[in-house]
């Protein structure tokens, strides 16, 4: 009974994306009665989900082009109207 207890613990950690390891040992933690260790595998499993979640967001996060910053719909605007100008004999503003 024991073991099929734990098996089954086991089993539903790893469906929450434990490793092996933790899985065992959370289980083995739960059917023991032992909630500081089921408890100190669960903060351990969040710290090592957090730490992989900001990896991935860095990693997923597009860099910003190097250089000078692309002209935005105001810069476009204003070089269009100093063409403008400058054809007619005015100064750019």
């Amino acid at each position: 009974r024991r073991e099929k207890q734990i098996a089954s613990y086991k089993a539903s950690y790893l469906a929450q994306g434990y490793d092996e390891k933790m899985a065992e040992a959370a289980a083995l933690a739960k059917v023991d009665g032992d909630a500081e260790t089921e408890f100190a595998i669960m903060a351990q499993y969040r710290a090592n989900l957090e730490k992989n979640l900001k990896a991935q967001w860095l990693k997923d996060t597009p860099r910003p082009p190097a250089g000078d910053t692309p002209p935005t719909e105001d810069d476009k605007e204003r070089k269009f109207f100093n063409e403008m100008r400058k054809a007619a004999g005015l100064p750019p503003i």
